[in-house]
């Protein structure tokens, strides 16, 4: 059925999306590595300045991470929402 192969989309989607949010974190984890060896090389207002850009950058990651999370968790639900109405389809397709 056509509602089959869209729940499979869905799922497969959902998962990609959580594969990203995971290479995100990843990426994140990385770029805090390569900042923190590096900080001892800002002085003053430079260093302020450098810190300050690494929060933002943060809790842009951390938002962006949660926005993917819900997606991700919407994509399954409606994949679930999907699979149970291939199964109300089918029993009464059976019963005819």
């Amino acid at each position: 059925m056509i509602v089959s192969s869209d729940k499979h989309y869905l799922y497969s989607a959902s998962d990609q999306m959580l594969e990203l949010r995971d290479e995100l974190k990843r990426l994140q984890f990385n770029i805090e590595q390569l900042v923190f060896s590096t900080c001892d090389e800002w002085q003053g207002e430079a260093e302020k300045t450098f810190a300050n850009k690494v929060i933002t950058i943060n809790e842009q990651y951390n938002r962006l991470c949660s926005f993917i999370d819900d997606y991700a968790c919407l994509l399954k639900q409606f994949a679930d929402e999907y699979e149970a109405m291939d199964k109300t389809v089918a029993d009464r397709i059976k019963r005819i």
